[in-house]
């Protein structure tokens, strides 16, 4: 399976999440961090979604002997726009989106993936480029671990 096809059931699993926006998963960063931009200098209120993977790691060798793990790093990323009610909202979507890719967790038609390690979530304030608002910055790191065999 592919690294793409892991992210695409990480996008639906995080479409199902309540309050969750746009979710952007594919696969030409530049190309949504544009719409992103357009959207912030239109003023248009932001909640949207990305998904990257950030990295992989060797492979893990596993019982039996024949089978071993690739385990892939991927980052989400959520930008909110600021507001009455904003700082609340943007916790309680990083807790949300926490507990859905809690372990053990399965994505829908993969059975060789699996998030085993308890993912970690961060919220801060920045902004996106220079002149642009400041809007708040939802992080969680996950790791996908995809069992293999070898022929």
């Amino acid at each position: 399976m592919s690294w793409q096809t892991i992210a695409e059931q990480l996008a639906n699993k995080l479409k199902s999440v309540a309050g969750i926006g746009r979710v952007y998963s594919s696969y030409d960063p530049a190309t949504d961090v544009d719409q992103l931009l357009a959207d912030l200098e239109s003023g248009k209120d932001i909640n949207a979604w990305f998904i990257y993977r950030v990295g992989v790691s060797g492979n893990r060798l596993e019982l039996p002997r024949q089978n071993y793990s690739r385990l892939h790093s991927f980052q989400i990323r959520g930008y909110l726009s600021r507001g009455q009610g904003s700082y609340k909202l943007a916790q309680d979507l990083m807790d949300r989106v926490f507990e859905a890719f809690a372990p053990p967790g399965r994505l829908t038609g993969l059975p060789d993936a699996v998030i085993e390690d308890i993912p970690t979530a961060s919220h801060s304030l920045g902004s996106i480029a220079e002149g642009l608002p400041t809007v708040h910055i939802v992080d969680v790191s996950l790791v996908v671990k995809e069992r293999l065999s070898i022929p």
